[in-house]
C-alpha cells in the first residue's frame, strides 16, 4: 500500500537523451554560424568594407 505508483523511467530517459542530442546539435550549429560570422566580419575589416547585413550587396568603394 505504501508503494504508490511507479513509472517506467526508460521512456523518460530516452526522451531526455533525445532532447539533449537535439540541444547539442543546435549548440554545434550555432557555434559554427558564429565562427562563420566572425570570419566574414574579420575579412570585411581587413578589406575596409562597410559591414553589410545578410542578403544585401555591398556598395563599391569610391576613392
Amino acid at each position: 500500500m505504501g508503494e504508490g505508483v511507479r513509472y517506467c523511467q526508460g521512456a523518460r530517459g530516452a526522451a531526455q537523451r533525445i532532447a539533449m542530442e537535439a540541444k547539442d546539435e543546435r549548440t554545434k550549429r550555432l557555434a559554427e554560424a558564429l565562427r562563420a560570422n566572425l570570419r566574414r566580419r574579420k575579412a570585411q575589416a581587413r578589406d575596409g568594407a562597410e559591414p553589410v547585413a545578410d542578403g544585401e550587396k555591398p556598395e563599391p568603394k569610391t576613392r
